[in-house]
């Protein structure tokens, strides 16, 4: 009877041999899953792309280089903007709001800039050049605005309005403003060290900022972790 038998050669062997538990151990490993530095990559771009989309739809980041907000704002603190109000909700007296220079009137002194480490670093950044100011919102349209010497208040429409967040003088000067359709009367809660609505009333906006020119109202300091937290609301509804 015929026996079958293996072809001889010099694969014969090798053919047959089995890899030893260290063979085995030696060699990578394939299960399947992700690359770890695909992985990262991939990690790292979802991330960026979230941000570029939160600013662009939901918030944006400023830094605060001056001292005309305080005590409420600090130099150096981070910003979180808001950008549904003005928009999907009305601006109200009492916030503060960051808005475009477009009548220039600081040159840069207190501008706020958008922040390039906690804003995705600047993926999304103004793109017009102009400066970013922030200042809070005392007048809305058709408010008459007035403070006299001696009064421990501004008023608004005659009565007096709250401000809490003050730390010193509401003003140095007299002034009463009507305020136009469509613009905003702000001032700075530092008002001795604040360029705001009062002096720029000879100027093309009259003092007024355009509703059209706010970014969005600030929601909270982010940065640094000592200032961490969310806007006191001053708000009439927030009273």
């Amino acid at each position: 009877m015929a026996e079958s038998s293996v072809p001889s050669g010099a694969g014969s062997h090798a053919d047959l041999a089995v890899p030893s538990p260290t063979d085995r151990a030696a060699r990578p490993r394939d299960d399947g899953g992700p690359h770890p530095v695909r992985a990262a990559a991939l990690a790292v771009a979802l991330t960026l792309a979230l941000l570029v989309l939160a600013q662009v739809f939901f918030v944006r980041m400023f830094h605060v280089p001056s001292a005309s907000m305080e005590p409420t704002l600090q130099p150096g603190d981070r910003v979180a903007v808001g950008l549904w109000a003005p928009g999907p909700l009305a601006l109200e007296r009492g916030d503060v709001v960051v808005f475009e220079d477009t009548q220039a009137w600081l040159a840069g002194a207190e501008a706020v800039q958008a922040d390039p480490l906690h804003a995705a670093l600047q993926v999304v950044s103004p793109g017009s050049g102009e400066g970013h100011l922030v200042k809070r919102v005392v007048g809305l349209p058709g408010d008459t605005v007035a403070w006299r010497p001696g009064w421990d208040h501004v008023e608004v429409d005659g009565r007096p309005l709250p401000e809490p967040y003050l730390a010193g003088a509401p003003a140095q000067e007299a002034f009463e403003v009507t305020v136009p359709e469509g613009r905003l009367f702000v001032l700075g809660d530092h008002r001795e060290a604040s360029q705001d609505s009062r002096q720029h009333g000879d100027g093309p906006g009259g003092g007024f900022v355009a509703v059209d020119d706010v970014v969005g109202r600030v929601e909270a300091v982010v940065w640094p972790p000592a200032r961490i937290g969310t806007m006191p609301d001053v708000t009439e509804e927030g009273r």
